[in-house]
């Protein structure tokens, strides 16, 4: 069972489209062990995102919970049931980071249309407007 000690909860919400290693490399440079999944993955340099996919961080620092969702403000609304649930049983930061990932990858499937267990190598969102 985690112990995260002071019962201090930090939630860092980037809405719109940011870099997802930004996102979750802003929490493993405090902690080197924080547990950062991947949501979905793209072709790495295309498009207007650069990096290889979108991922959510969690982690600890001097005893608070951190955790780093990405936007748009319906995936962090989706990601709170996850969230608490996995406080409340004392999950570790890997089974809470899998079990808030994994609603993520639901939700967007059905966005996308897509079968419950489908991978997600999605074609990244183009830049601009279509000519």
């Amino acid at each position: 069972m985690a112990d995260y000690r002071d019962g201090t909860l930090v939630l860092d919400l980037h809405g719109g489209r940011v870099d997802a290693r930004a996102v979750a490399g802003r929490e493993m440079e405090v902690d080197r062990d924080a547990a950062a999944p991947y949501i979905c993955h793209y072709e790495g340099g295309t498009g207007r995102h650069v990096k290889d996919g979108v991922r959510i961080a969690v982690g600890e620092y001097n005893g608070a919970l951190i955790v780093a969702l990405p936007g748009p403000n319906d995936e962090v609304r989706a990601s709170l049931e996850p969230l608490a649930r996995g406080l409340k049983a004392g999950a570790d930061k890997a089974v809470l980071a899998e079990a808030i990932a994994e609603r993520l990858r639901s939700v967007l499937r059905e966005r996308s249309g897509l079968p419950p267990a489908s991978p997600l190598h999605l074609a990244p969102p183009s830049r601009g407007k279509a000519s």
